[in-house]
């Protein structure tokens, strides 16, 4: 996960606790991981923000490269960026929204710009506030305001994902490699 802006506490925290994991894993295990896997696994612990979900990525991977299984690493591999590609922006997970103070687990984090381009859209974004709180939807001038953090609930991402062969995304500006594909374009 390439980081071209400054990453807050949360999401140090809880890289240096997959970092953590890994080394354990590592030392017990006595393998290597591959700089690629270590790179997914930050960028999962990143999305994720979760310690249960980042120790159990770490010890099944470190099991499967211990017994050489390339087909084991692959798949777990796979699991983990595909439940990173459902996040509808890719350049903040749940261990800053968590740092943000923003704890329920309803809304997918965004910023900005894509909250602006899901408004443009028809979705509902909320301006998420760091005591842990949203109002109502947001408006485009909200959203042009509010310095923080915004969300998407999750289930109206996920709606909108089970629709996509009803709509054309690429049209309307989403899934095209500048959004599916991970937010590239507007990285931090």
């Amino acid at each position: 996960m390439a980081m071209n802006r400054n990453m807050t506490t949360a999401e140090k925290e809880v890289r240096d606790y997959a970092q953590k994991q890994m080394e354990r894993a590592e030392q017990r295990e006595n393998i290597l991981f591959t700089e690629e896997q270590k790179e997914q696994v930050l960028e999962y612990a990143a999305m994720t923000g979760d310690d249960y979900d980042i120790r159990k990525m770490v010890r099944d991977l470190a099991e499967a490269v211990r017994s050489s299984d390339e087909e084991k690493v692959d798949e777990i591999l796979n699991d983990a960026r595909e439940e990173i590609d459902e996040f509808p922006d890719r350049s903040v997970g749940m261990a800053e929204l968590k740092g943000y103070g923003y704890t329920a687990d309803d809304m997918f984090p965004l910023r900005q710009e894509m909250a602006l381009e899901l408004h443009r859209v028809g979705e509902k974004v909320y301006c998420l506030q760091s005591d842990g709180s949203h109002g109502d939807y947001a408006s485009r001038e909200m959203i042009l305001e509010h310095e923080g953090l915004y969300g998407i609930e999750k289930e109206a991402w996920q709606h909108m994902q089970e629709q996509e062969d009803e709509i054309d995304f690429e049209e309307v500006g989403l899934y095209s490699g500048r959004w599916r594909n991970g937010c590239r374009s507007i990285r931090r």
